[in-house]
């Protein structure tokens, strides 16, 4: 310990000097320093650019698109209509991106239990491409969702994923199961092709992560403490430094999932009608999401129609 206070001692005094030495003698500047209101604008900046280049990129139908997206807002995105506004609606969903992001990549680089990672399906002949989070073996697909501690503690006490996750896994799914020989000839990807010859999924998992701790169904931020409180409780966190992290196991034999399959492929071909007609849904169309347009791209030219 004495060696260890003489190193403290040490870096003090040498830390004393450098400060003494590097104090000006008038008011320091504050010009480059950190501003909300800079970072703020850099940001819009930033979501205008990359959002201009995926919309100009963009050419395939994703699971997200089928489980998750407004149809209207799918067709915009791959027939390209003219845009002048690439900015966020809203730019703090940037942030939870990333968290998310980096969550996905903590998974799933510190756990054994995958036997694949980022698997590309891509199947040009249905302008469909989507990337499989984990695999375990042939028969188990993994999904990795992060969520507010609200929708967390729903999961967790009806112990069901949310909708959209689920169809996000059969879409998975019913591509590894019907379409593998075209995906494994994909040469242009970005990840990797399924290593396994055939795929006969008997489990789908959902790795939930809550990491946001407000949410519009909170009206206070002690409420949602609360919640939070309330999902240690149940989970019994004095035993479980990771209760934020659960996972939803789903026997396929336990469900049929007929229905699912069936609107998966209702709507990936609504979606290529429009396209190879070069249309747009009407509005009375039954996969358009009006829940969805606050945080849309095409909002304003969509509201003109």
């Amino acid at each position: 310990m004495t060696d260890y206070n003489s190193l403290l001692s040490g870096l003090a005094l040498n830390s004393e000097h450098i400060y003494q030495q590097e104090q000006p003698s008038d008011t320091p500047s504050t010009s480059n320093m950190f501003k909300v209101e800079e970072f703020i604008n850099d940001l819009k900046q930033k979501s205008i650019i990359e959002n201009r280049k995926h919309f100009l990129y963009s050419k395939n139908i994703t699971a997200y698109d089928i489980a998750h997206n407004c149809i209207r807002q799918t067709i915009y995105r791959l027939l390209k209509p003219v845009i002048t506004d690439f900015e966020d609606k809203w730019l703090p969903l940037r942030l939870r991106t990333t968290i998310g992001k980096s969550i996905h990549e903590f998974i799933q680089s510190n756990s054994k239990a995958f036997t694949e990672t980022e698997v590309s399906l891509k199947v040009p002949s249905l302008r469909f491409s989507g990337v499989v989070d984990c695999i375990c073996g042939n028969d188990t697909l993994v999904e990795i969702k992060t969520c507010t501690f609200s929708d967390y503690k729903s999961i967790i006490t009806s112990n069901r994923p949310r909708t959209p996750d689920f169809y996000q896994l059969v879409t998975y799914k019913y591509f590894l199961e019907n379409h593998l020989d075209e995906i494994k000839k994909q040469t242009d990807i970005r990840t990797r092709i399924p290593v396994c010859s055939s795929y006969n999924i008997k489990i789908m998992q959902f790795i939930y992560v809550a990491h946001d701790i407000c949410s519009g169904d909170c009206n206070s931020f002690d409420e949602a403490l609360m919640i939070v409180d309330n999902v240690k409780k149940m989970l019994k966190s004095k035993n479980n430094s990771f209760y934020f992290i659960s996972c939803l196991n789903i026997p396929v034999a336990n469900v049929d999932l007929t229905s699912y399959e069936s609107f998966v492929v209702d709507k990936l071909n609504t979606i290529n009608y429009y396209l190879d007609s070069n249309k747009i849904p009407p509005k009375s169309d039954k996969y358009i999401d009006t829940s969805h347009c606050f945080f849309c791209m095409f909002k304003d030219i969509c509201d003109g129609d």
